[in-house]
């Protein structure tokens, strides 16, 4: 039957209802593609050619509305079955893929990022399911257990797994009516200490300052390092930023972090702005003048893995040492505790930062920080992270003298 009739598809055992959009409609559509699952290869012949009929004819439409600029439901698939199975029956059915593809959309993402693709495939091999509905603990235990003793994957690896797939789940449980316990919540994975994440010692920051210096101004790898230096942002809000993201022309120059066209973002409080100051502004001056538009680093650095790759294999020839606790991340780190350090207020670290806040209170705080708040902030952080190491410094943390 598959190949036989239109879009219809087979992976892992599992009938699929895909259809491809015009690229000219993605952005409209808030999607590349259109799909959804139709059941098992075993299921009945009738019963799939109805639903491929059925979503076919929604398509039809909704192409048609999308070439007269026209708005379309982001669920016509649910509605073009609920007519037949009812809506509760259409929200049901949700697949691991169907979830992980409206997660990305609604982070503003055209594709789903690789994380949460590599936690879905690498699930789908280990326990065979893709249904969320049919997924239990006991199929998350031996999916973790697999990651263990077949792929002989870090605690940290495995960890990061789960950390995707969970929160494409809770994010597709979210979006029905009634929805079933997450199979993939409240599962421990032990990390060790020594995967942990350490600010840089300020010796270190010399070390990389002084391996930077002679190679300015650089290409991407060299200015991603500067405007998380200066910054404090995640690196993947750095990697995927947009020409447009860069706000130079005012008093007070700033990078606006938000979800764009090349990636999304961790939680809805990362969405702010940073102030730049220093070689952080030189850096982003650089890039303006190179006349960039639209992503200002190359696809590789819109993705946490090949990012992470690529800036810590900079910082090992830089000097830092592999094992250390070290990373590109540690730039994020190193300015909190230098904000800390400098007793910038709590409100203004998470305003910097982009940290979700811990209550009401917070969140209501932390909106109204202003630019000059968050400015003075930064150049306190920044003068003290920047004086002479001294002596005999060896903690892996910062010095708090």
């Amino acid at each position: 039957m598959v190949g036989s009739l239109p879009y219809l598809h087979s992976r892992n055992g599992t009938l699929y209802f895909r259809r491809r959009i015009p690229p000219r409609h993605h952005a409209a559509a808030g999607a590349v593609e259109w799909k959804k699952a139709l059941g098992r290869a075993a299921a009945p012949d009738r019963r799939i050619r109805l639903e491929l009929r059925l979503l076919s004819d929604a398509t039809d439409e909704a192409l048609a509305l999308l070439e007269r600029r026209q708005p379309i439901s982001p669920s016509l698939l649910e509605d073009a079955l609920a007519g037949v199975y009812g809506a509760a029956e259409a929200r049901r059915r949700w697949t691991l893929e169907e979830a992980a593809a409206a997660h990305a959309a609604e982070r503003g993402l055209a594709a789903i990022a690789k994380p949460e693709r590599v936690a879905i495939d690498q699930f789908i091999a280990a326990a065979g399911k893709t249904q969320i509905d049919e997924i239990s603990r006991s199929d998350v235990r031996l999916w973790l257990s697999w990651f263990r003793t077949v792929r002989g994957q870090s605690p940290a690896t495995v960890r990061r797994r789960l950390g995707a797939i969970r929160a494409v789940v809770g994010f597709a449980l979210d979006q029905m009516e009634q929805p079933p316990t997450n199979a993939f919540a409240r599962h421990r994975i032990a990390v060790a200490q020594e995967g942990r994440r350490y600010p840089f010692t300020l010796s270190q920051l010399e070390i990389i300052d002084a391996w930077i210096k002679p190679r300015l101004p650089g290409g991407s790898t060299i200015a991603i390092l500067r405007l998380l230096r200066g910054t404090g942002a995640r690196p993947l809000e750095i990697g995927g930023l947009d020409a447009s993201d860069l706000v130079l022309d005012n008093d007070m120059p700033l990078v606006q972090i938000r979800a764009n066209e090349h990636r999304g973002l961790k939680t809805a409080g990362s969405h702010r702005s940073i102030p730049l100051l220093g070689d952080a502004l030189s850096a982003a001056r650089e890039l303006q003048r190179g006349g960039i538009s639209g992503a200002l680093f190359p696809k590789g650095c819109h993705e946490t893995g090949t990012l992470s790759a690529r800036l810590n294999k900079a910082l090992r020839s830089a000097g830092i040492p592999k094992g250390s606790g070290m990373s590109a991340y540690s730039f994020r780190h190193t300015l909190q505790e230098g904000l800390r350090l400098t007793d910038a207020p709590f409100d203004v670290q998470q305003a910097i930062l982009g940290h979700t806040p811990l209550s009401m209170t917070d969140r209501y705080g932390s909106r109204r920080v202003s630019l000059v708040r968050m400015t003075a902030a930064i150049e306190r952080a920044h003068g003290w992270l920047m004086r002479p190491s001294q002596p005999g410094e060896l903690s892996p943390k910062l010095e708090t003298t």
